[in-house]
């Protein structure tokens, strides 16, 4: 399930001491697409409660892209499939 899968990848990244790590960055990544896939999922009626998480899940998405030497087009894309939830 999506929802357990979003709960371990926040457990990663908690455990995970530098941003600069491969563990964060895939747990911050993982973790964002998870719950772009729940809101996504529930539609745009809730999205008042996916407001915040989206809103540090774009936040992480930067921090990992800035860790992402010659950028990664996948990882742009999901910065914007998460920024146009936000939008929504």
């Amino acid at each position: 399930e999506t929802g357990v899968a979003l709960a371990q990848f926040d457990a990663a990244r908690a455990l995970a001491a530098d941003e600069a790590e491969n563990a964060w960055w895939e747990a911050a990544v993982n973790g964002a697409l998870c719950a772009a896939l729940l809101a996504e999922a529930a539609g745009p009626a809730s999205a008042g409660e996916w407001h915040s998480r989206l809103r540090d899940d774009a936040a992480r998405l930067h921090v990992a892209l800035s860790c992402t030497p010659g950028g990664d087009k996948r990882l742009t894309d999901l910065v914007a499939r998460v920024e146009g939830l936000l939008a929504r």
